[in-house]
């Protein structure tokens, strides 16, 4: 009897990932690429951005010249015109100055500067930031109170005038030293110091968050030290919101860049987006205006009770005294929900509040509880994904949260409106 032979399978052996692919199928499969892939106007925007980033790379060899250099220029060639106009010549797409310089190619060299302070600018920013933010909300005590009052002052002041007081120090402390590569330095400081604080209030408040958890206290059991610790295990869990005022600073530190060049606060041969071509024509006027502080004229003069018939005065009376009982806002049982890729998140849920005339309602909450939700709700300026998902919400006793978006229109600005935090909106010359 002869033993039989069976064969042995052979093993398989999976394949190896290609280094780098980990990383790389994780961020496709991540929440943030499913809902780019989703939005069409953010991908439009990316695409926008993207374009806008070589343009500036590739300047020098789609300019027709370099506005920059003298001996390129000249002065033949000085007011030409756009060239899909009658008098438009070959090369200068859309015309020239009254230098010979080509606006086209000054808007790319422009472009590229802009791009350079902005990303340098949100680079020191973001350090900046994020290392005052993790030592405060990790250390905690007075080194966080230090920090975030330091923080609570810089906000008191809008960025572009902390831009201007750092920019306008270092041209006094260094005057005519400073040649065109220590101005734009000086410049991307300004810039930096002046946006921090948004970095440092966001993370700090993550840390306090993250910092309580189980696997904080797993590293500090074995022995990690305080700066591991806040780098490689907090930080990580803090960079999503970390992003998103990444990618909102950069458009305001180039619209703060372009507000000091256009006061003139930058070095005369380069040229910024809001830059003339001719920087010997840039001017900055301040017009005054006068505010009329006469009364409407329906407060001029109160109507003499006495004139009125008797049925119109008791029907005001009536209306008058039901105005006075009806709030003149009225939230009711508020619910906003937010559609992501796993499941439906519901960030606002039963908000019921009331507020009479001349009555002051302060929400108190901290950072992500819901407050700026809870407002753009109210105005009807929830965008997708976000959606109102019950509740009920009325202006002078009229429900305003299932009124068409045109009807919206006519009411914000004009009997609601809402204040936005950010300063600079405000007292940004551009």
């Amino acid at each position: 009897m002869s033993d039989a032979v069976v064969p042995r399978q052979a093993e398989t052996v999976a394949p190896r990932a290609a280094p780098g692919s980990g990383w790389l199928r994780r961020a496709i499969e991540s929440d943030l690429f499913y809902s780019f892939r989703r939005s069409r106007l953010t991908m439009v925007a990316a695409a926008v951005t993207i374009l806008f980033f070589l343009l500036a790379i590739f300047a020098s060899v789609l300019s027709v010249q370099n506005p920059f250099d003298p001996a390129q220029l000249q002065l033949m060639n000085s007011r030409i015109s756009p060239l899909w106009t009658a008098d438009g010549q070959s090369p200068f797409l859309l015309g020239t100055d009254e230098q010979g310089r080509d606006v086209f190619s000054a808007i790319l060299y422009g472009l590229r500067i802009s791009l350079v302070v902005g990303v340098l600018g949100v680079l020191l920013a973001g350090t900046l930031g994020i290392t005052l933010g993790l030592i405060a909300g990790y250390v905690g005590g007075a080194t966080d109170g230090l920090i975030m009052r330091i923080a609570d002052v810089q906000l008191t002041f809008p960025a572009i005038l902390i831009a201007l007081l750092i920019n306008g120090v270092a041209k006094s402390v260094f005057g005519n030293r400073l040649d065109a590569m220590s101005t734009l330095a000086v410049l991307v400081l300004a810039i930096g110091l002046s946006f921090w604080v948004q970095y440092a209030r966001t993370v700090r408040g993550s840390v306090m968050v993250e910092k309580s958890k189980d696997y904080v206290a797993a590293a500090q059991l074995i022995g990690l030290p305080a700066p591991v610790i806040m780098v490689r295990h907090v930080l990580p869990n803090a960079m999503g919101p970390i992003l998103v005022i990444a990618t909102i600073n950069l458009a305001l530190a180039i619209i703060t860049e372009a507000t000091l060049s256009f006061l003139r606060l930058r070095d005369a041969r380069y040229h910024a987006l809001a830059r003339n071509a001719d920087p010997d024509r840039q001017q900055l006027s301040v017009r005054r205006r006068m505010v009329d502080c006469r009364l409407p004229r329906h407060c001029a003069r109160r109507p003499d009770p006495r004139d009125q018939p008797a049925r119109r005065l008791a029907a005001r009376r009536a209306q008058s005294k039901t105005a006075m009982t009806l709030p003149v806002l009225s939230v009711r049982n508020l619910q906003v929900e937010f559609a992501t890729r796993r499941a439906t998140l519901r960030a606002i849920d039963g908000v019921s509040f009331e507020i009479a005339k001349s009555e002051v309602l302060g929400v108190v909450g901290e950072s992500g509880a819901g407050k700026s939700v809870t407002g753009l709700a109210v105005i009807g300026l929830i965008d997708p994904p976000g959606r109102i998902a019950g509740g009920e919400i009325y202006l002078s006793g009229t429900r305003i949260d299932n009124l068409p978006p045109e009807e919206l229109r006519r009411i914000r600005g004009k009997r609601i409106g809402m204040i936005f935090q950010d300063p600079l909106t405000s007292l940004n010359p551009l």
